[in-house]
């Protein structure tokens, strides 16, 4: 063999398994950052609260239906696009809000933007526990960009921090509910990481362990709450959840939505009964989640309770979303199979941005929608849209659609 033609299959083997483009599956994005990132940082991300209960569930009960398909369909191309409040969406995933992604790459919010306006996907950005501000947010991805905020106490600084997000163009309005206090993380505790995370002993000797992040950690910029400007993240991180509002209730949705001009989202409904109040109150959507089970420890998968909560929902004319386990393109089709119009995903990406930056949160992107893709043409139908109950069975053979989930 010539070295020429050595040289040219080198160049043709496949990349390494920590190149993006190996990836085969979001867990393959999970399994990368597991070795580039320090213990304890990586644990922040997949971690969940106490005993872990709901995080397993979040991984068992998607898996409660199959898929029924039809072939000889005659199906050629198939489109994912849909229509989420009004706004087109190219494909129904959206990224979630998440905190102090910082920690995860020194990139942060702006990688993550950057990839979600490559990818043509909106990504929901979590003001208050953001690491960067929502000016330089709003450069790198306009007009593709929802805003996530935690009611604070200070109703003064809620209001001002809501209205600056309306001047800068956001239209969209995703309130969390689901988190008055912060659930206990055992892992963060185990691992001396607190949240907002903080540098201990503990963490540097991981840092040594793994020299690739610690490198771009020390060389990027420090974290903090620049759309909080008057809060030390790291002089005060032992009251920072005080600055949310423990005593949420619907008065404050209400002076929200008055105050708000765009759709109001709640993130983080679980039943049905607070499911008919969001029709009372005039909410435009719902996020069936359960925090990616990081609160409320031994609560339902969003799968056990989506279908229920989208039957009230959505004949009054409210949209129904979900997160909290997406994984593969399947559990997409899944959950719109049950009732939601589209699903946000937090880990995976934080995964591929984890263990490669912004081409890493594309990556998982990709993957996610080649295998809606390949799902809904094995399935026998050529759109999106055309995804309902009929196509899910399940596990023991029955049709959710002549068993649907009750109380739940």
């Amino acid at each position: 063999m010539q070295p020429r033609e050595l040289a040219g299959l080198l160049r043709a083997r496949p990349p390494g398994r920590h190149r993006p483009e190996a990836w085969a599956s979001v867990e393959d994005a999970e399994r990368a950052a597991q070795r580039r990132l320090p213990r304890p940082v990586f644990e922040f991300v997949s971690g969940g609260a106490e005993d872990e209960l709901t995080l397993e569930r979040n991984a068992r009960r998607k898996n409660d239906w199959s898929l029924h398909p039809r072939v000889l369909q005659g199906v050629g191309q198939t489109r994912l696009d849909c229509q989420v409040l009004g706004e087109r969406h190219s494909l129904p995933i959206l990224l979630a809000p998440t905190g102090f992604t910082g920690i995860v790459h020194p990139d942060g919010e702006v990688a993550v933007a950057r990839a979600a306006r490559r990818e043509d996907v909106v990504y929901t950005v979590s003001a208050a526990a953001s690491n960067t501000d929502l000016d330089d947010l709003v450069s790198a991805c306009p007009d593709r960009m929802w805003f996530n905020y935690y009611p604070l106490a200070d109703e003064q600084r809620g209001n001002a921090l809501l209205d600056r997000a309306a001047s800068l163009g956001f239209r969209v309005l995703v309130v969390t509910v689901d988190v008055p206090v912060a659930g206990w993380r055992e892992r963060d505790v185990r691992n001396g990481l607190t949240i907002p995370p903080s540098i201990t002993p503990r963490t540097v000797l991981e840092g040594v362990r793994h020299p690739g992040w610690s490198q771009a950690f020390l060389r990027g910029p420090a974290l903090g709450t620049p759309n909080l400007p008057d809060v030390d993240i790291l002089a005060s991180s032992s009251s920072f959840p005080s600055l949310f509002q423990r005593d949420l209730g619907w008065p404050t949705i209400r002076r929200i939505r008055d105050r708000w001009a765009g759709p109001v989202v709640l993130k983080g409904v679980l039943s049905v009964e607070v499911a008919r109040q969001c029709v009372d109150e005039g909410v435009d959507a719902v996020v069936v989640s359960n925090h990616g089970g990081r609160q409320l420890d031994g609560v339902p998968s969003p799968f056990e309770v989506l279908e229920p909560i989208a039957d009230v929902l959505r004949p009054a004319g409210l949209e129904v979303l979900l997160d909290s386990g997406i994984r593969r393109g399947r559990d997409v089709i899944t959950a719109v199979a049950l009732g939601a119009t589209a699903v946000l995903v937090g880990r995976p990406y934080l995964y591929g941005l984890g263990a490669a930056g912004q081409p890493g949160v594309e990556r998982v992107v990709q993957l996610l929608r080649a295998e809606l893709h390949r799902s809904l043409h094995l399935l026998g139908l050529d759109s999106i849209g055309a995804v309902d109950r009929s196509v899910l069975a399940r596990t023991g053979g029955e049709t959710s659609g002549t068993h649907p989930i009750r109380g739940r």
